[in-house]
């Protein structure tokens, strides 16, 4: 083989594994990409479900608080017989 053979030889293989060597970066950056990407979705979704969990504690306390009251005569409207909720602490009864 003549000088400028092997040179073209070279020259090929030298640009193929520049190409694979590209490809495989790429192919890395790619599922670094995607691995963030999820690991970011995972995220979302524990603070979507931690949010929610806190919505419905305060859900369920409000309803504690509701239930804790007790019906009693209105004290404003007792002329007309009226019940209303008072907190069973009955502070100005």
């Amino acid at each position: 083989m003549n000088k400028e053979r092997v040179a073209q030889i070279a020259e090929r293989e030298a640009e193929r594994h520049d190409y694979v060597t590209r490809e495989v970066t790429e192919q890395r950056v790619l599922a670094e990409q995607r691995k963030q990407a999820e690991e970011a979705m995972k995220q979302r979704e524990v603070e979507r479900v931690a949010a929610n969990q806190r919505y419905q504690e305060q859900l369920q306390l409000q309803l504690q608080v509701y239930n804790s009251w007790q019906l009693v005569p209105c004290c404003i409207s007792n002329f007309f017989g009226k019940l209303c909720r008072i907190n069973c602490l009955r502070s100005y009864a």
